[in-house]
């Protein structure tokens, strides 16, 4: 679960593939696959699919994921947590390609 947040935090400051590469193991994948329902794992993989892949279309299957998620979700802090966690990363993709 931390190396998700590594991963994240790398996306949304360097943005570096090659150290993205590197925490992307064959066993890290596994992981977020088997976990793909918790919310930190949903926001990683956005984040993915957004600055690294700038795959919109992925995007947006995945923030419905996350939604669906979030109905029955305990924490509304966690909810919120990860919501704005997203945000940066939409921000970060919007800076670079100049959109809003």
């Amino acid at each position: 679960m931390l190396i998700c947040d590594r991963i994240y935090y790398e996306l949304i400051t360097s943005n570096r593939g090659d150290i993205l590469t590197k925490m992307l193991t064959k066993q890290q994948i596994q992981l977020m696959k088997a976990m793909k329902k918790l919310l930190s794992i949903l926001r990683t993989e956005y984040s993915y699919a957004l600055t690294a892949e700038n795959d919109t279309a992925k995007v947006e299957n995945i923030k419905y994921r996350f939604d669906k998620c979030s109905e029955d979700y305990a924490y509304p802090g966690d909810i919120i947590s990860e919501r704005e966690l997203m945000d940066i990363a939409w921000e970060k993709f919007c800076a670079k390609n100049g959109t809003n």
